[in-house]
């Protein structure tokens, strides 16, 4: 993960609404297929939705996503919630 790009998509979802929509749109299709990356891809996707989280650029709300129960999560959703509150 290089902070330059999680600069570049902070500043797009504060510039214009449709890119925050996208970013949250994204957000929802990354973790429903997160089981399918490779460790290092979970891990720079995770920062960055981290980091628009940490810069208010996207809203909290997105979160609502994430239903922490043993049913509905992998292995792979947990490691990409804990990289993504760290």
């Amino acid at each position: 993960f290089l902070r330059y790009y999680g600069m570049i998509g902070a500043r797009f979802c504060l510039l214009e609404d449709r890119w925050r929509d996208a970013f949250l749109t994204a957000f929802v299709e990354q973790y429903t297929t997160i089981h399918r990356l490779e460790t290092n891809k979970l891990r720079n996707v995770a920062k960055l939705f981290a980091h628009l989280l940490h810069t208010d650029s996207m809203p909290w709300t997105c979160l609502s996503v994430i239903h922490l129960n043993e049913d509905e999560t992998s292995s792979s959703s947990r490691i990409f919630v804990k990289i993504l509150i760290q």
